[in-house]
């Protein structure tokens, strides 16, 4: 973590207790915290597999997840006493220990607040007088032109809770942080930490990876131009907007390749098929997490066309491995990690001409093409798993010298 800390033998470490729905699959941020002097820290985890408790078409790729090994940090793992464990349910999470957990703690970060036991944080923090942060990915969706009556509620108790029930609340991306603040929530409530991968783990894994295999595998002649989708085959990731594209771009050396699965997957190939560009088109179906890098190795650009996502975390890790993106409207990380940044395309959800028109730019011309890949890899190095603990640090100390929070505040030992 870049700058200098105060000595341990000056400071008391802030006791911060982060409680989080499931295992992360990027510990990094945790193990940075852990090496602060600043900071004792405990990870409290409200589900153990990340596969055990998904269903629906949203989770399709929770089997496809890499085993992660939760070294480097203080860890530990809540048993989950809910009668029907889901992630889709409020009560599908119940972990009564988290009451008698948070009295051990100076600060609390509470990665949700839509499950009970994140509710029983809540109280308990009130309660006991605990500053305590929240998170959401909240950000508003394009296509809304009347918000449903969910949102308007939304509306009207997200900036209560975020202005004057908790010490402030953490958003993965700026238009997460815009998103709030058009709602009425104060900016200096409102904390940017970073939505990361390993960028690390990825590029090494990427650089191990054999191109020309990976290539000859997916049927990729030298010459062809790979542009790859990576998601759930389900109707707002709009995996069908890139056949429709293909058609449309009619480059005998461009190929599409999906990595995905879903109950769309058969729509999208039928498509492919009636638009005579089946040979162009490859459903290779689910990848396991680990063997992603070498896939975006061994292709030349990535789509997202999807029209609400909060973030895109593929997006990251295709950058990492050095391409270009092109993403619709819709895919939050757009605002942070690709328009202004010269590392590919932002075009408006569902636009197919102008998807088309932006893939035949980055297939025609080469050296573009390259040359915002390599300005992909130099915009992650700026965005990682050390500036999300950075920021995470940064939000636990803003309110050092707040009346109201006072266990906040540095404490040092006297002499």
């Amino acid at each position: 973590m870049t700058g200098s800390h105060p000595s341990a033998l000056d400071v008391t470490p802030l006791r911060v207790l982060f409680v989080s729905p499931q295992l992360t699959q990027t510990p990094g941020p945790y193990q940075k915290l852990a090496q602060d002097p600043r900071f004792s820290i405990l990870v409290a985890y409200l589900t153990g597999d990340t596969k055990e408790i998904h269903s629906g078409e949203e989770h399709l790729n929770a089997s496809q997840l890499q085993d992660v090994a939760h070294t480097g940090y203080p860890s530990h793992l809540l048993t989950n006493r809910a009668i029907a464990p889901s992630r889709t349910t409020f009560f599908g999470i119940f972990n009564p220990e988290i009451w008698r957990l948070i009295s051990d703690f100076d600060a609390i970060v509470l990665y949700g607040h839509n499950y009970l036991t994140f509710l029983i944080g809540i109280v308990r923090c009130l309660l006991l007088r605990k500053p305590f942060f929240l998170s959401t990915d909240s950000v508003a969706r394009i296509s809304d032109n009347s918000p449903r009556l969910r949102d308007r509620i939304k509306q009207v108790v997200l900036p209560f809770l975020y202005n004057r029930v908790a010490t402030g609340v953490f958003v993965p991306s700026s238009r997460s942080k815009a998103h709030l603040e058009t709602l009425g929530v104060r900016a200096e409530r409102i904390f940017l930490t970073p939505y990361v991968v390993d960028n690390d783990l990825i590029a090494k894994s990427a650089h191990r990876s054999d191109r020309a295999l990976t290539r000859k595998q997916l049927s990729l002649a030298d010459d062809d131009i790979a542009s790859l989708f990576v998601g759930k085959f389900i109707e707002r990731k709009r995996a069908i907007d890139l056949v429709e594209a293909t058609a449309r771009v009619n480059n005998p050396h461009h190929i599409a390749v999906f990595v995905g699965d879903g109950p769309l997957r058969a729509l999208c190939e039928t498509r492919a098929r009636e638009l005579g560009i089946d040979s162009k088109c490859r459903f290779i179906g689910m990848v396991p997490y680990g063997d992603l890098p070498s896939i975006y190795s061994a292709c030349d650009l990535l789509v997202h066309p999807a029209s609400h996502e909060p973030w895109g975390l593929i997006v990251n890790e295709a950058m990492v491995c050095g391409l270009p993106v092109i993403l619709s409207d819709g895919v939050g990380a757009g605002d942070d990690l690709v328009s202004s940044h010269g590392t590919g395309f932002v075009y408006p959800c569902g636009d197919i001409t102008m998807l088309a028109e932006k893939l035949r730019l980055l297939i025609t011309d080469t050296t573009w093409r390259k040359s915002m890949g390599a300005r992909a890899q130099l915009r992650m190095a700026s965005w990682t798993p050390e500036s999300n603990a950075v920021s995470v640090s940064d939000a636990l100390l803003a309110t050092n010298h707040s009346d109201s929070h006072p266990s906040l505040e540095k404490r040092t030992t006297s002499g």
